[in-house]
């Protein structure tokens, strides 16, 4: 009788044989990767992968943005017509459109 064998009935199988067949999982998903036919796992293990790749794929996420400055709600707005006005010098200042 194998090692295998021997260990198979601790965890509930007759066999090494029977503990494949039965008692190991397929199909699982693991960082993206199929645990496939050729590779089944034990549930528990399958389990611990599965949750450390959520955790792993939650902390390589991208950060949420946040805002560098918030909008102003003044109700103030610049004119963008034309106007004159005079200066301290009295001399005369014209504004164009789009400027103050």
């Amino acid at each position: 009788m194998s090692e295998r064998d021997e260990k198979a009935p601790t965890f509930g199988a007759a066999d090494y044989k029977d503990y494949v067949a039965n008692m190991l999982v397929q199909g699982g998903s693991v960082a993206g990767l199929k645990a496939g036919a050729k590779h089944p796992l034990h549930p528990l293990f399958l389990d611990r992968l599965e949750a450390g790749s959520a955790e792993a794929q939650a902390l390589m996420a991208p950060p949420t943005p946040t805002p560098t400055r918030t909008p102003s709600t003044s109700p103030a707005k610049r004119s963008t017509t034309s106007c004159s006005s005079r200066s301290m010098s009295g001399s005369r200042r014209r504004c164009s459109a789009g400027r103050p």
